[in-house]
């Protein structure tokens, strides 16, 4: 009989068995085996079923963009990935469309920093023409829309698949340099749209029908330089997400507490609401929850995380900073709605006389242990590294023969907290050779971006069996 002794390496080979979401946990491994997470690009591995998850957490900030738009080309900007072309894999919460939806945020700008002129509502696309917000578009497809202000009023624009275009258009002016909530929301069956500026009523319109989601099977068009496949399968906020042209301008502003939302959240019969007094809650029907509070206050690097912290089933829809421009952009601010972060007053309690105590030991920062490592299938790759304190796992990939340096094709980002860090790159091509980096955060500090050796993926996939790997453990 054969004496098998499975490494890690190789037991989780045999979990991505048709690529299904795996809970075991063996009486004899000698590690304790956690969850994997099938989620948007990737597999994440935790470490020990005993390790505490928890997601960054700050301060209370939020994002401020400089509209540079075409004059720094996928700078000063978020992106949210929701679809990966290189597969039909349904995509993350945030591809919303396929229900109702609401979206909802706040802002603050000024008229002399967004300056795109009012627009004709109507059944067309010209929310397009204003300072961009919010950008779900998709470059001569349909199956899109977005957000934006024009002649200092917020517009929204959807396009249906194969059902048309409908652009309506707010009456309250926002370019006053004071906070306001936006909330925008459709319903599915009958494509109908609204839109409200501080809960009151704007504007209503029976848009385009349909499921207005991204395509799981969409192929980005050849119309930007190449395949759009660094901006369609996006939402991006703050910029066009396209740089087409100074024609389709960028919003130069403040952002806040984003939601979207399954459902209809706010009025359907032209009446109003009470703008919300504190951040954004999870339920059941949000699709994904941003706080913008990882901060601190200052510069939002390229390759940042910007935390989903919704919990959706099939989530995280993180996103991520591009960061550059003239003013750079975009940065973490102080300035939110909310002042201190939404959070009460704390009431006064009586001053105690401090008991002496002995000196604190110093918590350690957070640093990786060794060096990453990776090992490749060939389509997917397992790349593993270990970190002196639990913190979450990002990626970044991409072709070695596209250069090694930013921008990235590609990256991976899994917020559930570990020593032991194992993340799987899917959708890769077999016999290719990648290069790639690893980072770490834990809310307190991230480590730099650690880059581990190239590896080229396998010509043939090699596969280790389950039921075979158990029937050996089993046998003396």
């Amino acid at each position: 009989m054969l004496n098998w002794k499975l490494t890690k390496r190789l037991f989780w080979r045999a979990c991505w068995l048709h690529r299904s979401i795996v809970l075991i946990r063996f009486r004899s491994l000698p590690f304790v085996v956690a969850t994997a997470i099938l989620g948007a690009g990737g597999l994440l591995v935790a470490g020990s079923s005993t390790q505490p998850s928890a997601l960054a957490q700050g301060a209370g900030y939020s994002l401020r963009f400089y509209g540079n738009g075409v004059g720094a080309p996928d700078q000063d900007r978020v992106k949210i990935r929701i679809d990966d072309p290189a597969n039909s894999l349904p995509g993350p919460p945030a591809d919303v469309g396929a229900t109702d939806f609401t979206i909802e945020f706040w802002m603050k700008a000024s008229a002399a920093d967004n300056t795109a002129g009012p627009v004709a509502c109507g059944a067309n696309i010209n929310w397009i023409y204003g300072n961009i917000v919010f950008d779900r578009d998709r470059y001569s497809q349909d199956r899109k829309f977005g957000l934006s202000i024009a002649g200092g009023n917020f517009v929204f624009g959807v396009t249906g698949d194969g059902t048309g275009d409908r652009t309506i258009c707010a009456v309250t002016s926002v370019l006053d340099n004071q906070w306001h909530h936006i909330a925008v929301q459709r319903r599915l069956s009958d494509g109908w749209m609204w839109l409200f500026i501080d809960g009151a009523f704007q504007s209503g319109a029976d848009g385009p029908d349909g499921d207005i989601s991204y395509p799981d099977d969409g192929v980005p068009g050849n119309y930007c330089g190449g395949p759009c496949t660094n901006s369609d399968p996006f939402i991006v906020l703050g910029a066009e997400k396209h740089d087409a042209g100074a024609e389709y301008p960028s919003y130069n502003g403040y952002v806040d507490e984003m939601r979207l939302s399954t459902v209809l959240r706010y009025p359907t019969n032209g009446g109003s609401f009470t703008r919300p007094s504190l951040p954004f809650t999870s339920d059941g029907n949000t699709a994904a929850l941003y706080h913008f509070d990882e901060g601190p206050a200052g510069e939002c690097p390229t390759d940042t995380v910007i935390d989903d912290v919704s919990g959706a089933s099939g989530g995280p829809s993180n996103g991520f900073c591009r960061y550059g421009g003239s003013p750079a952009g975009p940065v973490f601010t102080t300035d939110t709605p909310f002042g201190n972060g939404g959070t009460p007053t704390p009431t006064s309690t009586p001053t105690k006389t401090p008991t002496p105590t002995g000196t604190p030991t110093p918590t350690p920062t957070l640093a990786v242990i060794g060096t990453p490592e990776a090992d490749p299938l060939s389509s997917l790759a397992i790349v593993q590294w270990q970190t002196n304190i639990l913190a979450d796992s990002r990626v970044r990939f991409e072709l070695s023969n596209d250069g090694c340096d930013p921008p990235w094709s590609r990256i991976v980002t899994h917020t559930l907290y570990a020593l032991s860090h194992s993340v799987v790159l899917t959708g890769l091509q077999s016999g290719t050779a990648y290069c790639y980096e690893i980072q770490s955060s834990n809310g307190v500090s991230t480590t730099a971006w650690i880059a581990g050796d190239p590896f080229t993926t396998l010509f043939q996939q090699f596969d280790v069996y389950l039921p075979l790997i158990l029937k050996a453990w089993e046998s003396p």
